[in-house]
This record gives structure tokens, C-alpha cells and sequence, in this order.
């Protein structure tokens, strides 16, 4: 399950930015939305030590 949720994050993530609209005005880049998103979820599980 956890897999298919990254692997979902990734697929949108990919999808806003290879189509250049939204993705092109984004402040950030694509590696680091995806980063947070999974550190995000991640944390939400309790899987990996929040920020402290």
C-alpha cells in the first residue's frame, strides 16, 4: 500500500510538471514537492521521526 501511494505522489507530481502548466510557475522544484510529500506521508505513519 505504501508503495502504491508513492508511487501515485510521484505520478501526479510528474504529471504537473512534464505538461509545464501548473508546474512551470512552480517556486520549487519537482524533486523537492516530491520529497516533502513523501516525508509528509511518511511521518503521518509514523514511519519516520517528525521534524522537532
Amino acid at each position: 500500500m505504501v508503495s502504491a501511494h508513492v508511487w501515485a505522489m510521484s505520478h501526479g507530481v510528474v504529471e504537473l510538471f512534464a505538461r509545464g502548466t501548473p508546474g512551470a510557475r512552480a517556486p520549487f522544484p519537482p524533486e523537492d514537492l516530491l520529497e516533502a510529500g513523501i516525508g509528509i506521508y511518511l511521518r503521518g505513519l509514523g514511519l519516520i521521526p517528525g521534524d522537532t
